[in-house]
């Protein structure tokens, strides 16, 4: 089974609460893999970094964006 993370701020972090949801395949109900229960701190860190992202993204023209 594999254990996934979220992607904040350039890095695949897990969630601060530690605790983990099971990813089910829908046709066989098998466990398939665990997503991080992210929180509110997770959200708030991941806000965050998009914030300071977006300053030097809406600086990038939008053609080198496309790329």
């Amino acid at each position: 089974m594999k254990d996934l993370k979220m992607y904040i701020d350039g890095k695949f972090v897990e969630s601060k609460s530690g605790k983990w949801i099971d990813v089910l395949n829908p046709s066989t109900e098998e466990v398939i893999a665990r997503q991080p229960e992210g929180t509110k701190e997770d959200v708030e860190e991941a806000l965050d970094a998009a914030r300071r992202a977006q300053k030097e993204w809406e600086k990038t023209p939008a053609i080198v964006r496309a790329s």
